[in-house]
C-alpha cells in the first residue's frame, strides 16, 4: 500500500503531469465533456488543451486554475492521486 503525506494524500511515483492528465480526463468523463468544450470552458485553445492532456506540455498554476474552474472542482482535484477507479497512464 502507498504512503500518505501530513494531508492524507498518497505519496506515489507517477509523473505529476500524467496524473494531472488522468484527473482532468477522469473529471470530463465525469462531466460528460469532450477536450473541445473544456478548452472554450477554460478559454484555451484545443491544442493546447490536448497537449496538456497528453502530457506534452507542463501547464502552469494560472492553466490548473482555469481548467478546474472550468470542471467546477477545486484545483487541488488535477493533482491529487485517486487510486479507487483512476485508469492508468493516458499520456502517450
Amino acid at each position: 500500500m502507498s504512503k500518505r503525506n501530513i494531508f492524507g494524500h498518497y505519496i506515489d511515483s507517477m509523473p505529476v503531469r500524467q496524473r494531472v492528465a488522468n484527473n482532468i480526463l477522469n473529471l470530463m468523463k465525469v462531466k460528460g465533456l469532450n477536450i473541445s468544450q473544456l478548452a472554450f470552458n477554460s478559454g484555451m485553445s484545443n491544442s493546447h488543451t490536448g497537449a496538456i492532456l497528453r502530457c506534452t506540455n507542463n501547464p502552469s498554476l494560472e492553466t490548473l486554475s482555469q481548467i478546474a474552474n472550468a470542471l467546477g472542482v477545486p484545483i487541488t482535484e488535477l493533482v491529487v492521486e485517486h487510486h479507487a477507479d483512476a485508469p492508468k497512464d493516458y499520456c502517450r
